[in-house]
């Protein structure tokens, strides 16, 4: 990044000078610690064939599949390396690569793609960025997973450079409107085991609001076991209390569902005659957070593919009041396989959620250097203990989580911001 002044006393009239160089080091730096330490996948106690799944660091990021973005991960987490059990089949963890060592990383193609978007805001100079590829093969390589923040001093005489994840900034939203236990925008949890990266389309001002629209993914496969909320979910308290770097909740679509959490309900369920027929495993044996919601309201949104046999089921997807609609086809790769407790698809690709969020500049130019991570983020070797216990739900103290539990509770109750609870802080 070059600085340009005036320079009334040279031939050009022009100079530059405080050259910052973007380290992708700041990026990784931030990371979670769970992302950098090697563990065992943890659908291992669950899966049917869990050698399959081979080591990940995360729960939708195998290293196997995305070597670039692993440090000497393809090697790592190759199954006929010593130390894996090939003819282990049970329902247990051996089936493991034990010593392995693949602690995620910042491939160069983010590097240079995050160059793409890039913001000022007083002293700060923030780059976005990332814009996937065409290529199918690669369309992966090049996302973003994080923002960059150059921060200059008064008389811009020096800069440091820092880097967030957006599993980090984005991974605390609740939706308090609906029920935050269960209705997860990113569906991270206290570990970060899911990492977003985006597809980043632009970030411009409209108005006084910074807008950041993109494509949002969590990872290329679906490896997620069905499990019924009685089963887990109660003894986990999945809400991540975060940073809350968002003004108005997010808005993610997909004719999948969650591509990350298929598990986890998002926004509201419609009742018809259909429903008992095809609706998902997840609500059928999940009465109570079917949510009605006003079927006059569906039934002029739908009432022009009631005839056609190209809809099995819509789901209206609620943020705080607002709501945005889309339809579901059943007959997509994901939904129509059959879902169970040991449901995994490691061939099917996860699609793409168009994304769009409106970014709070006050918070992004107060990020702290360095993200100090709680008690929450430590890493637990037995997973199977990890489970087991029941979270509490106060953050530990002095970390991003405690400092900024009071912005996630910050929603919009409505389309119109101008009345919006942000206004009250």
């Amino acid at each position: 990044v070059v600085s340009f002044y005036d320079a009334p006393y040279s031939e050009n009239h022009t100079a530059f000078g405080l050259v910052d160089h973007i380290d992708p080091k700041k990026m990784v730096e931030n990371y979670p610690p769970s992302w950098k330490t090697p563990k065992w996948n943890h659908h291992g106690i669950w899966d049917y064939n869990a050698r399959n799944l081979l080591l990940q660091t995360t729960g939708f990021f195998n290293p196997r599949r995305h070597p670039e973005w692993f440090d000497e991960g393809q090697a790592k987490a190759d199954n006929t390396s010593p130390g894996f059990k090939v003819g282990d089949t049970d329902h247990k963890k051996d089936g493991f690569k034990e010593n392995s060592s693949s602690p995620i990383a910042l491939p160069f193609e983010a590097y240079f793609a995050n160059i793409g978007n890039m913001v000022a805001i007083g002293n700060s100079v923030f780059i976005f960025g990332g814009n996937g590829h065409a290529t199918k093969m690669f369309t992966t390589n090049p996302l973003s997973i994080g923002v960059f923040r150059i921060k200059y001093t008064d008389n811009f005489s020096k800069s440091s450079v820092t880097g967030w994840p957006y599993a980090v900034l984005f991974g605390g939203l609740i939706n308090p409107q609906t029920n935050g236990l269960k209705d997860l925008p990113l569906g991270t949890n206290r570990w970060f085991e899911y990492v977003p990266r985006m597809a980043v389309s632009g970030v411009k001002w409209v108005g006084n609001q910074l807008v950041l629209a993109g494509t949002l993914t969590m990872g290329d496969t679906a490896t997620v076991p069905r499990l019924k909320y009685d089963q887990l979910e109660k003894h986990l308290n999945l809400v991540a209390q975060g940073q809350g770097l968002l003004r108005e909740d997010l808005q993610i679509f997909t004719p999948y569902g969650w591509a990350n959490r298929p598990d986890i309900p998002v926004g509201a369920w419609l009742q018809d005659e259909m429903g008992s027929k095809f609706g998902p495993h997840y609500f059928l044996n999940n009465p109570d957070i079917q949510d009605n919601v006003n079927n006059d309201t569906v039934e002029a949104l739908i009432s022009s593919y009631k005839n056609t046999d190209k809809l099995k089921h819509v789901y209206p997807y609620r943020y705080s009041g607002l709501y945005a609609w889309q339809l579901f086809n059943w007959s997509n790769k994901l939904t129509n396989t059959p879902l169970s407790a040991n449901f995994v698809n490691e061939n099917s690709y996860a699609p793409n959620s168009l994304f769009a969020a409106i970014l709070n500049e006050d918070l992004l130019t107060g990020l702290s250097d360095k993200i100090v991570y709680g008690k929450e983020n430590e890493f637990a070797k037995n997973e199977a203990d990890r489970f087991n216990q029941l979270l509490s739900l106060n953050p530990s103290p002095n970390t991003n989580w405690a400092r900024y539990l009071n912005v996630v509770q910050r929603f919009t109750t409505g389309p119109n911001l101008d009345s919006s609870t942000f206004d009250q802080f």
